[in-house]
């Protein structure tokens, strides 16, 4: 249970910076997943309400429409983090890892 794990952390533990990390990095990748399934659902929603349901986002784009997404397949996520207690990660180097993603 996530809920646990975070409970679970000691402020005190010598590698408390890793375990945070760790813990942050599978919340984003959840977060990841959940994002791009929301995005999959609306785009077949937007198709389906076009008249094209078997036909895939990535056709519609390519026949071309008023507007264009550059990288349909990037979703951006925003994780706020309670640090009171432990130590401040470097948000720009925990979020670098995540740049294709």
């Amino acid at each position: 249970n996530p809920q646990n794990e975070e409970d679970e952390l000691d402020p005190e533990d010598p590698y408390i910076d890793k375990h945070v990390t760790d813990l942050l990095a599978r919340k984003v990748e959840e977060m990841i997943i959940e994002a791009r399934q929301k995005t999959d659902e609306l785009l077949q929603d937007a198709l389906v309400q076009r008249g094209n349901p078997t036909s895939s986002y990535l056709q519609e784009l390519e026949r071309g429409t008023k507007y264009k997404i550059s990288n349909p397949e990037c979703v951006l996520v925003r994780l706020k983090v309670e640090h009171q207690g432990f130590t401040t990660l470097n948000n720009q180097r925990f979020g670098s890892r995540f740049v294709k993603d």
